[in-house]
C-alpha cells in the first residue's frame, strides 16, 4: 500500500481562509480577466474567503482587518482573484494551524 495522497489545489484551497503570497499578486478583479477593483489590502491584515472557482480564477469575499484580530470587518468586497499562476502554482497561501 502507498501512503501518498494527491490533493488538487482547486479542491483544497477553497476550504481555507486565504492570503496572497506576495503584494504584486494582490489584485482584485470584477470578473475573470476583468477590470481591476480598487480595494487596498493592508499587508497581512486581511482575509480572502473563497466562494467559487472558474479555471485559474476564484471568487472571494475580501475583508479587513484579519479575523484573528477579533475586530469586526471595516471594509469588505466580493471579487475575483487569479489563484493559480501560469505554471499552475498557487498565488495564495493559508495558515495551516489557524491564528
Amino acid at each position: 500500500t502507498s501512503d501518498i495522497e494527491v490533493i488538487r489545489w482547486d479542491e483544497h484551497l477553497p476550504q481555507q481562509a486565504l492570503y496572497f503570497r506576495n503584494e504584486r499578486q494582490a489584485v482584485l478583479y470584477d470578473a475573470p480577466d476583468g477590470r481591476v477593483i480598487e480595494f487596498t489590502l493592508p499587508e497581512w491584515d486581511y482575509q480572502l474567503i473563497p466562494d467559487s472557482i472558474d479555471g485559474d480564477w476564484m471568487r472571494v469575499h475580501a475583508s479587513t482587518p484579519h479575523f484573528c484580530s477579533g475586530d469586526p470587518a471595516e471594509r469588505e468586497t466580493t471579487a475575483w482573484i487569479r489563484f493559480l499562476d501560469e505554471r499552475r502554482r498557487p498565488t495564495v497561501w493559508y495558515y495551516t494551524r489557524g491564528c
